[in-house]
């Protein structure tokens, strides 16, 4: 072997996906940034639920069609840990860690599995992305995260009684 030839190490095709470039760190950040600026125009609460409608779940729903899968979640986990920081990038100024035990938990943590899901699914359905299962993809990204604060607060009514 030459002088000029080196032998790649085994790992490394795997070493490389798994590394996050400053461009993947950038979108991750941008995304986490326009979810939160989603939440400025405030909520809407329509009768007497616990837990506002706000347009940051279009957010969460465009960061996992566009980002894909990982980037999408994490764009969502760090506006969640930033929110848990004391940020106040929730709809309405709310943040903190008191926002994590309230009944818009479970929603808060489904963001991150509707991402994932919502990304997941707009990869298989690439290169040929055609409107309806597109649609039908994003719909089911935002069930899945409603289902998991759903199950949540079933669990929390039952402990309650």
């Amino acid at each position: 072997m030459t002088a000029t030839q080196s032998p790649a190490p085994a790992s490394a095709p795997a070493r490389s996906r798994a590394r996050t470039s400053a461009r993947d760190l950038a979108q991750i950040a941008v995304f986490a940034a326009l979810i939160a600026a989603l939440g400025l125009p405030g909520a809407l609460s329509i009768g007497g639920m616990a837990v506002p409608i706000t347009f940051q779940t279009l957010g969460v729903m465009l960061a996992g069609a566009i980002l894909g899968a990982r980037k999408g979640a994490l764009s969502v986990v760090l506006l969640l840990a930033l929110v848990a920081a004391g940020l106040p990038l929730l709809a309405g100024g709310r943040g903190g860690i008191a926002v994590f035990v309230g009944p818009s938990v479970g929603y808060l943590i489904g963001w991150v599995l509707g991402a994932f899901v919502i990304g997941w699914l707009t990869a298989r359905l690439l290169p040929r992305y055609r409107v309806l299962p597109a649609l039908a993809a994003t719909a089911f990204g935002a069930s899945s995260s409603s289902t998991s604060s759903a199950c949540r607060c079933s669990r929390r009514s039952r402990a309650l009684r």
